[in-house]
């Protein structure tokens, strides 16, 4: 009996144990939204033509030129604070660091309000006046057209997330913009480093898990344990081969992992990462005391008038491609670019899809056959209109197409593996993808089990000890499969 209540409370010291290991506290925030694949698909690459990187440096460490740690508390404005607080006053501050006024600390170790940029100014004008988290690219680009405002001109408090910035934030603002902000490829971790190598942080969306809220010290974050909370954005600072992580900057205060910073395994980075993205400064030319050169031009403050026209005589492609939507519409006077918004069969509202500097737009995200709404608003260096009225409906090709033709040759691997089976079939010309099937023994029918852009697969739930798989492969194109090819068999290694 003794024995019996020792062990239900070790039970219960184990399962209290666990709950603390993986709770959220309440005070660490998240607050990034996922970049539709539309929208990040029509962004500038950083590395666009694919050029391999060699002779990188072993480790780079840009994080004794942040500024001191923050604490975005209850607030969802991770973006603001890995975009404006760190990358903005790391930039300005390597630009200027050579005045003597210019630092991110005052003489007791202190936080420097006057060099250090606004989270608040960042969030609270890209929130749409909801506590509902935002996008890094959306952050992007309030700094590329209005710039980032001073921290002391507009203070972040975590309850206040719907203030309007005043109008002396704005034209302090107008100071410190930003030239442009190009997407990186988050599967290349040579990409991510090179961006680093160059001196350029990079602001990452990462998957968190549970065990991502209890990192301490140098711990790595390279696994998810528990379960997801969402997406966070973080400031990428550095990286180093011997421990195959990268290094970042987080907004959660000095109490937590390695003084405030964290490290994230490379090959887990290139998992969880849904998006990366570096800003590329607006660098004026700096005399002492951190101020523009005499002959450079004052940056014009922003006029307080109406909001700017939004774009008309759109137009969209109906049926003239096969794989997207042509949107045309107007050049609008003093516009520095354009957002797109689509509204898809079963969306109940717009959603932006994309960014455009010219007055046309290749929305190559869509689906043959399905009819699609679209909307366009002006953006200026200041500010943004309204969506265009009434709606243009597009489509991509809307004649009848052909389904792809049978694939021949399936091969399946023969007891060569102990857990898998390799399958191999003749490449189509014409097949954009293939649906892989497999024999359902119990339900007495082919049940697909994967997809493959290749004419190749590998089935790693294939039964084990030499029991035998039927499969058939069909091809898909626009929408449409084609006749399933004869069926192979296959199976694992049968021990003797």
């Amino acid at each position: 009996m003794r024995i019996l209540k020792y062990s239900i409370l070790i039970i219960i010291l184990l399962l209290n144990f666990q709950t603390s290991i993986f709770a959220q506290p309440s005070f660490r925030s998240l607050g990034m939204k996922q970049e539709s694949s539309e929208l990040l698909s029509s962004l500038k690459e950083t590395n666009p033509y694919g050029i391999s990187h060699r002779g990188l440096d072993s480790k780079v460490d840009l994080s004794p030129s942040m500024p001191p740690v923050g604490n975005q508390g209850e607030q969802g404005s991770c973006v603001a604070w890995s975009t404006a607080y760190a990358t903005k006053s790391f930039q300005e501050y390597i630009e200027r660091k050579s005045s003597k006024d210019w630092s991110l600390r005052t003489a007791q170790g202190a936080p420097n309000y006057s060099k250090i940029f606004s989270p608040a100014f960042i969030y609270n004008r890209i929130n749409g006046g909801r506590d509902n988290g935002s996008l890094i690219s959306d952050a992007m680009r309030v700094m590329v057209e209005m710039g980032a405002a001073p921290w002391e001109t507009m203070p972040y408090y975590p309850a206040d997330y719907r203030t309007r910035p005043s109008q002396a934030a704005i034209e302090a603002a107008s100071k410190y913009k930003a030239k442009e902000f190009l997407r990186v490829k988050t599967t290349d971790m040579n990409e991510v480093k090179a961006q680093l190598s160059e001196g350029k942080p990079v602001v990452a969306g990462v998957l968190v898990y549970e065990n991502f809220f209890n990192l301490k010290g140098d711990q790595i974050y390279k696994e998810g344990l528990g379960k997801t909370y969402g997406g966070h954005a973080i400031a990428l600072v550095g990286y180093d081969d011997s421990k195959n992580a990268v290094k970042f900057i987080n907004s959660w205060g000095t109490d937590w992992g390695d003084q405030g910073y964290g490290y994230i395994d490379y090959r887990w980075f290139t998992k969880i990462c849904q998006g990366a993205f570096v800003m590329i400064d607006q660098v004026e030319t700096v005399i002492d005391q951190g101020k523009p050169d005499s002959n450079t031009p004052e940056p014009t403050s922003v006029a307080n008038d109406s909001n700017p026209i939004a774009p008309s005589s759109i137009t969209a492609s109906q049926g003239s491609f096969i794989d997207k939507v042509l949107i045309n519409w107007e050049v609008v006077p003093g516009a520095v670019g354009y957002e797109i918004h689509r509204k898809g069969p079963g969306d109940s509202n717009f959603g932006k899809i994309g960014l455009s500097g010219t007055n046309s737009f290749n929305d190559d995200g869509v689906q043959p056959n399905l009819a699609y709404k679209y909307k366009i608003l002006t953006l200026t260096d200041s500010s943004a209109s309204d969506l265009s009225q009434g709606e243009v409906i597009g489509f991509a090709k809307t004649e009848e197409l052909k389904p792809p033709p049978k694939v021949l040759g399936v091969k399946a691997t023969q007891g060569q593996y102990d857990n898998k089976v390799e399958l191999v079939w003749e490449p189509g010309d014409a097949s954009s993808e293939y649906q892989i099937f497999k024999w359902n023994k119990t339900q007495k029918r082919y049940s697909p089990i994967g997809t493959s852009k290749i004419n190749s697969y590998v089935d790693t739930s294939a039964a084990k000890k030499g029991i035998v798989e039927i499969y058939v492969v069909s091809a898909k194109l626009g929408g449409k499969t084609g006749e399933p090819s004869d069926a192979a068999s296959g199976f694992t290694f049968q021990p003797k």
